[in-house]
């Protein structure tokens, strides 16, 4: 580095570094010399005139002592005397980068006194940097974002010091883990920075008990993991998911009302009835097939032509899912589909005679007063023949079990619950 005589105005640049905030950096090298350098006398004793060198960092590499953008890292003092006769001392220098950076480092003999045919050496240059481990996150949790949801909030505090307690000066990325697979890596993009609080969402996580973790990273140095646990969606949940319906039955024929299960639920659903209810009474129920999650099942009730000679006779027709546990029973409901059936006319009973025609239903028992000989059938809400007669006297009557009924007698047609 020295030039002979009183010219110390070298400068030595390292190849170009790729240098970041928050880690810190060691450089190390060694300096020697090809002689024993001169001596001094002061206070009468006689002393080996040392070289002095700086250590700086540099943003640009043209020999330019305005390039040296940054303080001095550095002053070192070699001295080769007898005893060391030129031989190379190691010497080691700790720094950190206030940004992220291509940088160099420049060596610049400033040493200021006379020294004749002596060179100044420098050789093994290493720079190793060490990022700060960071502690791990703080207060980490996972919440759905509703009861049942399935899109769940993980939230936590990055951390602010490294594991020894220091305060971090900067923070990579924090990497977020579901199980053992990453979903995420938050940046200084998404807020990253030591001690920000930061939250993730992930949606329609997969069903069930979930763990879910955080670790914070500084280059290749990572942080213990932080974990939680949560319930992601609910465990026990049959849901209507469709409804085929009819709207009119034909004389002589019939319909079929389809209902279509999901299990919506982390867990599998067997003991479960699926009910078709006429006027929200129940009429026919279908005992539940083991069903998987995210699967569906179809179920299928015939509605067979009512033989009624009233036109415009409906009855209301839904569905309802009974399964004991179920978490959400707000969707084991249909809506309500009307339903008409065909009307067929009958002239056997004159007009006078129907309006003489009284229908019942009390205590298990449908009651049909008319004239004697007056033909009565009664039908079941799925359209099938319960029981038929005629009036004994002035007298029908047929025990039966709960349920709604359609009942014809002569011309008349009437809906009766029991």
């Amino acid at each position: 580095l020295s030039r002979y005589y009183f010219q110390h105005d070298d400068y030595l640049f390292t190849a170009p570094l790729e240098l970041v905030k928050g880690a810190t950096y060691t450089l190390k090298f060694k300096i020697g010399a090809n002689a024993v350098a001169g001596t001094y006398w002061e206070n009468g004793e006689q002393k080996t005139r040392a070289f002095e060198m700086s250590v700086l960092l540099a943003k640009e590499q043209n020999n330019s002592e305005e390039s040296l953008l940054e303080p001095e890292l550095s002053t070192v003092t070699y001295i080769s005397d007898t005893e060391t006769a030129g031989a190379f001392k190691e010497y080691s220098v700790d720094f950190k980068v206030e940004a992220d950076g291509v940088y160099s480092i420049a060596f610049f003999d400033k040493s200021t006194h006379f020294l004749q045919d002596i060179a100044f050496r420098l050789d093994d240059i290493e720079i190793t940097g060490v990022f700060p481990t960071p502690a791990s996150v703080e207060g980490i949790s996972a919440e759905p974002t509703e009861k049942g949801s399935r899109d769940i909030v993980v939230s936590f505090t990055a951390p602010a010091a490294d594991l020894n307690g220091n305060p971090l000066e900067t923070l990579e990325a924090v990497d977020i883990y579901r199980g053992s697979a990453l979903i995420a890596t938050l940046t200084e993009a998404d807020g990253v920075a030591p001690g920000a609080e930061l939250s993730y969402t992930d949606e329609n996580a997969p069903r069930g008990f979930l763990s879910y973790s955080a670790v914070a990273r500084n280059g290749q140095l990572s942080s213990p993991r932080a974990v939680t646990t949560v319930m992601s969606g609910l465990m026990n949940d049959l849901v209507i998911s469709d409804i085929t319906a009819p709207t009119f039955v034909n004389i002589d024929s019939k319909e079929e009302f389809k209902v279509t299960v999901f299990n919506n639920g982390a867990d599998i659903a067997l003991d479960y009835r699926v009910i078709l209810l006429v006027d929200g009474v129940e009429a026919e129920a279908l005992p539940g097939e083991l069903i998987h999650t995210d699967e569906e099942i179809t179920y299928t009730f015939e509605i067979n032509w009512i033989d009624t000679s009233d036109e415009g006779t409906k009855l209301d027709y839904s569905a309802e899912i009974e399964f004991y546990g179920d978490e959400n029973t707000e969707n084991n409901k249909s809506d309500v589909y009307p339903v008409e059936f065909e009307y067929k006319v009958k002239n056997s009973v004159s007009d006078a005679a129907v309006s003489d025609i009284e229908i019942s239903a009390a205590n298990g028992t449908i009651s049909v007063y008319a004239a004697n000989g007056t033909p009565v059938s009664v039908y079941a809400a799925d359209g099938r023949a319960i029981c038929t007669g005629s009036t004994n006297g002035n007298l029908f009557t047929a025990k039966l079990h709960s349920g709604v009924y359609v009942v014809v007698a002569g011309n008349k047609t009437a809906k009766v619950t029991l």
